[in-house]
């Protein structure tokens, strides 16, 4: 018996390598990312666990080690450590990026977000600095070179780099923009800022992931703060300036978004494991019809049914088996190219070494059982047969074959007008019409794998569209096209006077930033809101509303709240007047509208409210100064921004007003365009396994085509077909069945599209997508499987056109 089954292996190699391709390729892709799922789960967790990070960080000034240590000493406190922390730019002609500088008192008791010290000092000298190593990408340098920064003062200082650090905790440069380094305390006072920390990291003894009770410690610790600054002067005392706390504590901060998108990888790539198993069906259904009279032979000298079913579910067995020593070890370097892109995207190193055990076990188990499965049906069918049955069996379509709907609407006398238009097709094209719906079973399985496949590919698609439409969208609130951020408050007239004097503005408005938060009912404050306040005639802002109005020009003590707000939030609504308290004071504002939130990048503050800019100043009674300015160019192409953005930094240099940070729409667009690539990079490869996957499951339908009509092939050739129109027949018949797969699949491709958009979209920026449907995606699908099809039945169709007509006619 099993030298039948590897004899039916070998000289049916085509089949077999189709059969076993088709199940390895669905083993690979569940192997690739459920192996990337959890070594990136493993790895980048027990590297965070490492690093101690802090519950919350507390943003203050003048806190010394005296009431750092006073805090540590509070029942709920575990750990706290103070550092300080300065954004500045880096002064370098051919970049504009920034670096955070950290000052931290003693390198060597680092107790909260720790690093690792990687080369050369362990404590940076005076007068330089120890760089995280994912900036020295960024910056270009290396260890033994040096930074020249630029202070708030207009003086530029250079810090020799001492060593290079692992911070874990340090924003990605590839999505922030920003670099990393670390000095002493000595060195921060060299520079001109105080020798007091501006920050205090947290750490709470128990309940580390409970966001709620984190809250209630911090604002224990902000109310100490807030009753030790009464009592000093106001510019030597502590002012509390706010907190962040993690959405997800106790977690690193991506690790919500890897899982997600990892299992929705994993989801795909099982869907291709299900697809193969339709080509499993297929062509152990045609391999049973084909040896019905050798399962007859078999049961008439004593073959029992229980024999015959573990004869071909050995064969199934071994297609699991051939499948797995192809699909194991590229799955596995598939799990290792993906999770090493995905560290070195943010920053953290692979550890784990080969596959895991566990996942190891899933694709035996799923390489294994899933074709099995599959299977089973179809054998016990076909060894459940009489020998009756099985040896009378002609295995000819003709015999028994009921004329269909389709059949017989391509017989129809061309005297009756409505089948006319039949007797206008080619005879080879009808016979290709009429054998694509002859073996119907046969074909649903394989429109069934192609149809999947067209709607995920198109699915695809739609959320890239999706995400580029989310995308534009979020920029069209930006109508300008710079944002300039001085180092210090200028006079507004002034300050606009020089950014117009600068060739290719065409328009500037003043607006202001700053930082507030929601007191609550119970007294408790929120998160830090970023405050946008804009002119109340502005149109260089367009939000899109969800509900409420906009800000008019007579607008006081109105502010309008994004989505991101309302999240953290959920009670506010239109007509609500609530206490917002800017430092130390506090002013009621009615919320009157709510704005759909924009996409920020991965540094930007996403809570925001919008203000008028006079309301702003007159609430506040603060003086007309400007500190941030957007700007209007004549061109808006990224060359002719960048140039201009220059041009401004250089304007306001010669005017003795130093630029803090300048920021392009069009680097602000690729730097979040990065971020959804990376998705949609991804989500194109499993849509190409699955097209792959489609193909096979084609190929091998033709295939057993061809073989079923080997006797109809040579009566054809016996009565003068040429080469030409047998082949014709075979290719026409494969293309029909991937149009007609495109067609359905295309109509499956809404709701799933839909679907996919929505669940990327709470997963990624925490609100639906704007759903686009992609024609592109659906045209493009279209040429790709007539050329799958095409491809597909090229093989079959030579093969059928090489038959002899005594080959053919001999056959059994």
């Amino acid at each position: 018996r099993w030298r039948k089954v590897l004899r039916d292996l070998w000289h049916n190699k085509s089949r077999t390598l189709l059969v076993v391709l088709s199940i390895a390729v669905g083993v690979f892709a569940v192997g690739a990312v459920a192996g990337a799922r959890a070594i990136l789960a493993r790895d980048l967790q027990s590297q965070y666990d490492l690093t101690a990070d802090a519950s919350a960080r507390i943003f203050a000034s003048g806190l010394d080690e005296n009431f750092i240590d006073a805090i540590r000493r509070m029942p709920e406190i575990a750990e706290a450590q103070g550092r300080s922390l300065y954004l500045l730019r880096i002064k370098n002609e051919s970049l504009n990026s920034n670096l955070l500088l950290y000052g931290i008192d003693n390198f060597d008791d680092i107790r909260v977000n720790t690093i690792d010290f990687i080369s050369g000092a362990r404590t940076p000298p005076w007068r330089q600095l120890l760089i995280e190593r994912a900036a020295t990408e960024l910056f270009n340098v290396q260890q033994g070179g040096s930074l020249t920064v630029e202070l708030r003062d207009g003086k530029k200082r250079a810090l020799r780099i001492a060593g290079t650090v692992h911070d874990l905790n340090a924003p990605p440069p590839r999505f922030a923009n920003f670099g990393s380094a670390y000095v002493s305390m000595e060195t921060l006072e060299w520079l001109g800022f105080p020798k007091t920390y501006s920050e205090m990291r947290i750490i709470v003894k128990q309940n580390g992931h409970d966001r709620a009770y984190i809250q209630t410690v911090v604002d224990k610790i902000k109310d100490r703060i807030e009753d030790s600054s009464k009592d000093s002067a106001p510019e030597t005392g502590r002012r509390y300036f706010g907190n962040n706390i993690q959405q997800n504590p106790g977690r690193h901060y991506a690790d919500e978004q890897i899982q997600t998108m990892l299992l929705i990888l994993v989801a795909l790539g099982a869907l291709s494991l299900f697809l193969s198993a339709f080509l499993v069906i297929n062509t152990i259904s045609a391999v049973m019809q084909q040896q019905l009279k050798q399962i007859g032979i078999m049961k008439s000298i004593g073959g029992r049914g229980r024999q015959i079913a573990s004869l071909y579910l050995g064969m199934v067995a071994i297609f699991g088996a051939l499948s797995l020593l192809i699909a194991v070890p590229v799955g596995a370097l598939g799990a290792r190219a993906m999770t090493g892109y995905i560290a070195g995207l943010l920053n953290f190193d692979i550890l784990t070494q080969g596959t895991p055990t566990d996942v190891l076990l899933l694709e035996i188990a799923v390489g294994l059982l899933i074709p099995l499965l599959a299977a089973l049906v179809p054998i016990i069918n076909g060894a459940r047969m009489t020998v009756r049955e099985a040896i009378t069996s002609t295995g000819l379509e003709s015999v028994g074959w009921k004329v269909g709907r389709f059949e017989g609407w391509m017989n129809k006398p061309a005297n009756l007008p409505t089948f006319q238009l039949a007797t206008l097709l080619p005879r080879p094209l009808l016979i290709s019409l009429r054998n694509t719906f002859r073996k119907k079973g046969r074909l649903a399985l394989t429109l069934g794998t192609l149809i999947l496949a067209t709607a995920i590919f198109v699915s695809v698609f739609s959320v890239r569209d999706s995400l580029t439409g989310t995308l534009q969208d979020s920029l069209r609130y930006w109508s300008f096209d710079i944002e300039v951020a001085l180092a210090q408050s200028q006079s507004e007239e002034r300050a606009l006077n020089e950014v117009r004097q600068v060739p290719g503005v065409v328009y500037a408005e003043a607006w202001s930033n700053d930082n507030a938060r929601r007191v609550r009912e119970d007294k408790t404050e929120s998160r830090n809101i970023a405050v946008i306040a804009v002119p109340g005639e502005s149109k260089l802002i367009q939000p899109i509303l969800i509900a409420g109005r906009w800000l008019q020009p007579d607008d006081e003590n109105a502010i309008v709240i994004n989505a991101d707000v309302l999240a953290d939030e959920p009670d506010l609504k239109v007509g609500d007047v609530i206490p917002l308290k800017f430092g130390q004071r506090k002013f009621p504002f009615q919320v009157v509208g709510i704005a759909q939130s924009t996409l920020t990048g991965q540094v930007r503050n996403p809570r925001t409210l919008y203000i008028t800019r006079e309301g702003y100043r007159n609430t506040l009674g603060l003086p007309r100064q400007a500190r941030t300015l957007v700007v209007v160019t004549e061109q808006h192409d990224a060359a002719s921004q960048a140039a201009i953005a220059k041009e401004i930094d250089a304007q306001f240099r010669r005017a003795l007003m130093r630029v803090d940070t300048y920021e392009t729409i069009s680097d602000r667009r690729e730097q979040i365009a990065f971020q959804f690539n990376i998705l949609v990079t991804f989500l194109i490869i499993m849509a190409t396994l699955l097209a792959f996957v489609g193909g096979l499951g084609l190929a091998g339908t033709m295939s057993m085509n061809v073989l079923d009509r080997t006797r109809e092939i040579g009566v054809m050739r016996a009565i003068g077909a040429s080469d030409r129109a047998i082949r014709q027949i075979v290719v026409v018949e494969g293309v029909l069945i991937g149009w007609l797969s495109w067609l359905i699949g295309s109509l499956f491709a809404l709701p799933i599209s839909k679907l996919l958009a929505d669940q990327v979209g709470m997963a990624f920026i925490r609100r639906t997508l704007n759903y686009e449907f992609s024609s592109y995606g659906l045209l493009l699908w279209l040429g790709i499987v007539t050329v799958i099809a095409g491809l597909a039945s090229f093989f079959p169709a030579w093969r059928a056109s090489r038959l002899t007509v005594r080959e053919v006619l001999a056959y059994e």
